[in-house]
């Protein structure tokens, strides 16, 4: 996706405050700098989400890129509700669901995190992939159902109720697949990896 930096609110789009999303998409009808705003602001959580519930990152960007492939086909039909940010993410996970469908789901989750104090030492490096390795294992044996609660909360960061839009299901159904999730990856998963 090119076009304007995300880390300005206003760009010059008519002098419109691009903090709204609604707003920008009604935009993008008819000019592709405002989509490619919208874009830019999710990409980031929307990659995020996609690799974590697909475990491949190569996938995940295939997974996004026909999300933005999608919505900016849809931009003459979508009606502004004031929660784009739920549009797209719902989008994104039915591309996630066709994606792991077809087989997709292989192994390597994100880069290693490095600490500001310098890299830590060797073992624990190979300790810490390990354990990721493991958990995304766990994670992409999980139900679509299941997987889906536990990347949109914990590699989302979403709200519950967030969730519950995202997912179009009550809130009570996302509080008991998130706890039938974790029970099962607290029953999957070594002592050392929770």
């Amino acid at each position: 996706m090119s076009g304007a930096p995300a880390t300005s609110n206003v760009v010059p789009l008519f002098g419109l405050d691009t903090r709204d999303d609604d707003a920008l998409m009604a935009l993008a009808r008819t000019r592709r700098d405002a989509f490619d705003v919208l874009m830019a602001r999710h990409q980031a959580a929307l990659l995020r989400i996609a690799a974590r519930y697909l475990g491949d990152v190569a996938a995940a960007k295939d997974a996004c890129q026909a999300t933005f492939l999608e919505v900016y086909r849809a931009r003459h039909t979508y009606r502004p509700s004031g929660r784009f940010g739920v549009f797209v993410r719902r989008a994104l996970l039915n591309q996630c669901h066709m994606a792991s469908r077809r087989g997709r789901q292989v192994a390597r989750l994100e880069a290693l995190d490095v600490s500001p104090d310098g890299p830590p030492p060797p073992d624990a490096l190979l300790l810490a992939e390990e354990r990721r390795r493991v958990v995304q294992a766990e994670v992409s044996r999980l139900s679509e159902k299941l997987r889906a609660v536990v990347v949109l909360r914990y590699a989302g960061g979403h709200q519950l109720e967030d969730i519950a839009e995202v997912l179009e299901v009550p809130i009570g159904t996302v509080k008991s697949r998130l706890f039938a999730a974790m029970q099962a990856l607290a029953k999957a998963l070594p002592e050392d990896s929770r």
